[in-house]
């Protein structure tokens, strides 16, 4: 089994009800999808448009990441890389943390053709000024 120093805390979730996804994502900090392949990856692009900085495999459409502040996507090959950057989302504090909430929330509404899709995201998740 593997042991986690006690400030880590991982929780897989399973299969979630359609309500309950907004619930999932606002409470935690970091979407982490270590993919094989994906050829949109609706759970990737539903992460960023609520403002959630995701981690994910280059099994994905979904490109340069770092560029806005919204996440990785690294090879599942380097292990290093995927512990380099769950250590670096660890150590982000609440300025740094909400830097890459807006990093994702940016990077969906500039890599989705419907502005209106985006929008629909973020007020069923909850996202946005309110």
């Amino acid at each position: 089994a593997l042991t986690l120093p006690l400030n880590i805390k991982v929780v897989f979730l399973g299969g979630l009800a359609h309500d309950e996804v907004n619930i999932a994502l606002g409470v935690h900090h970091l979407f982490v999808l270590p993919t094989l392949g994906e050829n949109y990856g609706h759970a990737i692009i539903e992460a960023l448009s609520v403002g959630r900085p995701v981690l994910i495999s280059d099994q994905t459409p979904w490109k340069n990441l770092k560029d806005y502040n919204a996440g990785w996507e690294l090879p599942l090959s380097d292990k290093r890389a995927w512990i380099n950057a769950i250590e670096e989302a660890a150590s982000w504090d609440q300025a740094e943390f909400d830097k890459h909430c807006e990093g994702a929330l940016a990077y969906a509404k500039a890599h989705t053709n419907n502005e209106e899709l985006v929008k629909k995201y973020v007020e069923m998740f909850g996202g946005g000024d309110h």
